[in-house]
């Protein structure tokens, strides 16, 4: 039951299943079972990012939020980390570099599916 939201800064990719596509590359890194896992997609256009001092020019990096059930730990969560990475760097044709992965709270016990709690 990952949910997860993927917010590309800049130019997306033309591909107009790129929500998909992501969606299967995220689902197969998380082992997840079909339609387990929900991926949102925004687009930042590049005109609404900054950092401080500037940024490099070709930067356009693209935030990850991944919501589970369970979050692993340790060596688990790195290994995670580089795969959600990576698969979002392949669809989106963007080096992994550029892709910032942050791991929200668990959400067992605290989220509900259709009026009922996920325990």
């Amino acid at each position: 039951m990952p949910i997860i939201d993927v917010e590309i800064v800049g130019v997306m990719s033309s591909n107009p299943e790129v929500a998909q596509h992501l969606a299967d590359a995220l689902g197969d890194a998380l082992g997840s079972h079909p339609r387990g896992t929900w991926v949102r997609v925004r687009h930042l256009d590049g005109g609404a990012y900054a950092e401080n001092a500037g940024a490099e020019a070709g930067v356009a990096p693209i935030f990850v939020s991944v919501q589970q059930a369970d979050v692993p730990e340790g060596s688990a969560l790195d290994t995670l980390a580089r795969q959600l990475c990576v698969a979002v760097a392949d669809v989106c044709q963007r080096p992994p570099e550029q892709v910032h992965v942050v791991f929200e709270p668990a959400l067992r016990g605290r989220i509900a599916f259709g009026g009922h709690l996920y325990n």
